[in-house]
């Protein structure tokens, strides 16, 4: 199975055809370990269903799909334009993509500056298929990465560095954060079909 196999269900909400192209394409450079890796390494900061072997995904789909029930119409959030419901669900696809940093290190824990990571896969992505994507969903996914590097919120403090991660600069990266929190929580076991 393709890698985008796993989050068809999640691709198909992206309406941008385009988008959903570049995404369909970037679930390709998932790395190996991201299938089967625990949220969490040590398991204090996430649920039992995301600190077992897969538990990535099941995290990451946890965070998409509380992301789209807080945007359905008449909810707080769903005033978010088409665009930005997109750039919404793809950097919650791949927020945590590179979450245990370069696949040729095989890290026990995880890396702190994940966040800043998945710019270099999404980089090769392109470089791979040049021209095959146009400057407006080139500018959607320069919007993905700045979202994904935020998506730490307030805990931007880098361990055993003076390095920050940068700041949310607005509701949409706000948004994005809060549906990883959520999804990170303790008290929150996602048991959907993944």
């Amino acid at each position: 199975m393709k890698r985008s196999g796993v989050f068809s269900k999640e691709l198909k909400l992206i309406v941008n055809q385009g988008f959903r192209a570049f995404c369909t394409d970037l679930c390709e450079y998932f790395p190996d370990y991201f299938f089967v890796k625990p949220a969490s390494s040590t398991g204090k900061y996430h649920p039992d269903s995301s600190n077992v072997r897969g538990g990535l995904v099941n995290h990451t789909k946890a965070a998409v799909w509380i992301a789209v029930h807080r945007m359905v119409p008449g909810a707080l959030y769903s005033k978010f334009s088409s665009e930005n419901q997109d750039i919404i669900i793809a950097s919650l696809i791949f927020h945590d993509m590179v979450k245990y940093g370069n696949p040729r290190a095989n890290a026990e824990y995880t890396d702190g500056r994940h966040p800043l990571l998945v710019r270099a896969y999404v980089e090769s992505c392109i470089e791979k298929n040049t021209g095959k994507y146009s400057s407006e969903v080139l500018d959607m996914v320069e919007k993905m990465l700045v979202t994904i590097e935020c998506h730490h919120g307030n805990w931007r403090n880098l361990y055993g560095s003076d390095e920050k991660l940068p700041e949310m600069q607005n509701s949409l990266h706000r948004f994005v954060h809060e549906c990883d929190y959520l999804s990170s929580c303790k008290l929150f076991n996602f048991t959907g079909n993944r």
